[in-house]
């Protein structure tokens, strides 16, 4: 994303787009604020760049992209409400600046630190909506580098409540609610199951990674709607964001394009692995990061992974080596294991790792011993088996002639097919890597030694008395 003048206005040159993206002065103070300054150096895919070299994009980049394609679908639904229906420049304004700060909570290291959180039994204590909110209520104030005095968002804000960018009520509608009824397709925009947010990462991901893997978004943008809610019994009616019946291939292929980037890209053997070593390196030294919000979550990416390589706990300075110098763990084929090979009673076997992280960290010594290696070099990374029903609320769809809203789900089986979740199924949901010195072995460029064959075979031993396998 290249920065420029255009008649005296600052303007981005975004390539997914091929878009001039203009930002007002307001929104140009908004990203220069700390919170988003921040995200400069957040990168959306985390360490998937060793993988997929080209995955240097930013949150920052993400975030102004969602400000763009707001802007395109406000413009748009303008000329196609119906009578009584209006939006006002405030509206616009409103969407947009929630476009511009919806990721401000993100953690460093994205997934990793997730699987850290994992490990520790904090999840839930930690979500990015939760910290936008905490940020945007000024509970959170972010240390800044230097002396120079950086501005917050919340101050920024503050100044335009009457217009409605109060930081309570933009903390409401990331979230995905609206305290107006009739501008819930406002919050819909922002945050639901097919919002900006996802319009923007999926292509933009797709774009820097696996091409093939791009939808038609002007599909999309082109058939959204509002509508109101019939039946509703209260003193407001909501107005939502719909798609109308034509536009549901378009929402199709943006399902489909999620389900390549997850097979691909999110559930990449190494892309997991890598994920799983940062995790490990946080957790042999959680005892020096504390608190984790400061001193973990608020961090950027390679701030925090350049501090792990130097940090005084031997094996957090290992792994986080490793990953710098692009070192990941071998993976084998032979050991990854799929729910759909596995016997029931190794499926339970599988939950309890994932419910109690204290069981997996010994599995991954019992592991370790085996072969000989130490704490840490064998990771057993266990992917979550995710519901497998979709939402309640999938996107309402406007049947032919005005006939109605029904639920997505009615008028596609294929996206209710093509939701991530159920794709995942098919997926090894448990791999093993172990830490092998020859880093053209670990990127399978060359066959593996004897010995790691060996260990191979010893470890997969190990796993098959946990992991019973059999045919179907």
């Amino acid at each position: 994303m290249i920065a420029m003048a255009h008649y005296g206005r600052p303007v981005f040159y975004d390539p997914v787009y091929k878009a001039n993206i203009c930002l007002d002065a307001l929104e140009m103070d908004i990203i220069h604020c700390a919170e988003l300054e921040r995200l400069r150096r957040i990168r959306q895919l985390s360490v998937a760049d060793i993988v997929y070299p080209h995955a240097k994009h930013t949150r920052f980049e993400h975030s102004i992209g969602t400000n763009y394609l707001t802007k395109v679908i406000m413009d748009r639904l303008q000329f196609d409400l119906k009578t009584g229906y209006s939006i006002t420049h405030d509206d616009i304004k409103q969407v947009g600046i929630a476009a511009l700060i919806h990721d401000i909570g993100h953690s460093a290291l994205g997934y990793a630190v997730d699987r850290f959180l994992d490990l520790l039994g904090e999840r839930k204590s930690f979500t990015d909506k939760h910290v936008a909110k905490m940020m945007l209520c000024g509970e959170i104030e972010l240390e800044v580098a230097g002396h120079r005095s950086i501005p917050r968002a919340v101050e920024l804000l503050e100044k335009y409540e009457s217009r409605g960018l109060a930081p309570q009520l933009l903390s409401q509608i990331i979230t995905g609610n609206h305290p107006e009824p009739s501008k819930m397709y406002i919050a819909n925009l922002i945050c639901s199951e097919v919002d900006v947010d996802r319009m923007d990462y999926i292509i933009r991901d797709a774009y820097n990674t696996i091409p093939f893997a791009l939808y038609d978004l002007e599909g999309i943008m082109s058939n959204l709607r509002v509508r109101d809610v019939e039946g509703f019994h209260g003193s407001e009616t909501p107005r939502i964001l719909a798609i109308s019946f034509d536009g549901v291939p378009s929402v199709e292929s943006m399902f489909a394009s999620e389900a390549i980037l997850y097979r691909r890209l999110y559930s990449h053997r190494l892309v997991r692995i890598l994920h799983s070593m940062a995790s490990r390196a946080l957790f042999y030294a959680r005892d020096e990061y504390k608190p984790l919000l400061q001193a973990v979550w608020l961090r950027t990416d390679d701030g925090l992974l350049q501090d792990l390589a130097s940090c005084s706990i031997d094996n957090s300075r290992r792994i986080a080596g490793d990953i710098i110098n692009g070192c990941p763990y071998y993976v084998s084929d032979t050991l990854s294991y799929g729910y759909s090979n596995m016997s029931y009673e190794a499926r339970s076997e599988i939950s309890h790792l994932i419910l109690h992280p204290d069981t997996l960290l010994k599995l991954e010594q019992e592991l370790a011993d085996a072969v000989d290696l130490g704490i840490g070099e064998v990771i057993v990374d266990v992917m979550p088996r995710l519901r497998s029903s979709l939402p309640d609320y999938l996107m309402p769809v406007i049947l032919p002639r005005e006939e109605g809203l029904v639920d997505l789900r009615e008028v596609s089986y294929l996206a209710h097919a093509l939701v991530p979740q159920k794709t995942l199924q098919a997926l090894p949901n448990v791999i093993v890597g172990f830490r092998v010195d020859d880093k053209a072995v670990a990127w399978k460029r060359k066959q593996p030694s004897k010995k790691v064959e060996s260990m191979t075979q010893r470890l997969h031993g190990v796993m098959t008395s946990l992991v019973t396998c059999h045919q179907r």
